[in-house]
């Protein structure tokens, strides 16, 4: 009497091994945000001098291009609060519309709109510095058109994001899915931009602090994916996760490695204006 091998229930085997894993793998992404915010909340400083500081490499911060609550201003200014509220709401829409495993470019139409939003940034930046020197300029520039168009931008750098995440980090990517594959969805995107700039206006404190959370919470977002991405291309351990919770380490890492990032960058720029003795921007 032959008896055949049983061949070993791997899918048993990974079943327990996750079930097994140690509390603090498997929340480490979450106790990494924990420990990050306590930091951020119990350093001996007011919230918006804590806010500039962390954010002080990713924007110029000049005053008059700001929007301000109650003598508070944002961490961003307004060009760069439409960036990366644009990139964040972008973000989420794609993920919640299911595109985040989406590898394909965008449709030709949608692709076009994109570059011209991004397009429409450059214009209204180049608008604003020719202001700024005194010279001729179409139109008087605003920090309405600075998120406006900021976040028209934010469109487009979100959409990129999500089509690197979705070509290198699952296992099947979906190479002829197009991560937006009609010319009216980044249109529709605007439309989060309108309760946004309500809310703005109100000048409240009940905005100013969410808000300002969310925005450096977006670059964090933007930088860890990039981390990420990077890390796995220099590991050669691209396409190889089916679930985003295989990721939590590597991504744990890259949040923590993308916070660093931005203080130093910030920090450099601290320093570049010590050494100058760069004059305050106005």
């Amino acid at each position: 009497m032959t008896f055949m091998p049983v061949p070993p229930d791997t899918a048993g085997i990974a079943e327990k091994r996750q079930g097994g894993d140690p509390f603090y793998r498997r929340h480490m992404l979450s106790i990494v945000a924990f420990f990050i915010g306590m930091a951020f909340l119990a350093a001996p400083w007011s919230f918006e001098l804590k806010a500039h500081a962390a954010m002080h490499g990713l924007c110029a911060q000049t005053p008059s291009h700001s929007f301000f609550f109650d003598g508070r201003a944002l961490p961003f200014d307004g060009r760069m609060t439409g960036i990366y509220g644009g990139l964040l709401s972008t973000v989420v829409i794609l993920v919640a519309l299911g595109r985040h495993r989406a590898a394909g470019l965008p449709s030709i139409g949608a692709g076009v709109v994109l570059l011209a939003f991004v397009g429409a940034m450059a214009l209204d930046g180049f608008n604003s510095l020719l202001t700024d020197l005194g010279k001729w300029h179409p139109y008087a520039p605003s920090n309405e058109y600075r998120l406006l168009t900021g976040w028209m931008a934010g469109i487009g750098i979100g959409t990129v994001i999500v089509m690197l995440a979705g070509m290198t980090l699952w296992r099947r990517p979906r190479t002829r899915e197009r991560v937006i594959a009609h010319w009216w969805l980044p249109v529709v995107m605007l439309l989060p931009l309108v309760p946004v700039r309500l809310l703005i206006g109100t000048g409240s404190d009940l905005v100013f602090y969410p808000f300002s959370l969310l925005l450096m919470a977006s670059a964090v977002v933007a930088f860890t994916t990039l981390v990420l991405v990077t890390t796995l291309m220099l590991l050669n351990r691209e396409n190889r996760y089916e679930r985003f919770d295989q990721l939590r380490s590597l991504t744990a890492i890259s949040v923590a490695i993308a916070i660093v990032l931005i203080l130093a960058i910030g920090g450099g720029r601290f320093w570049l204006e010590a050494v100058t003795n760069a004059p305050p921007l106005v």
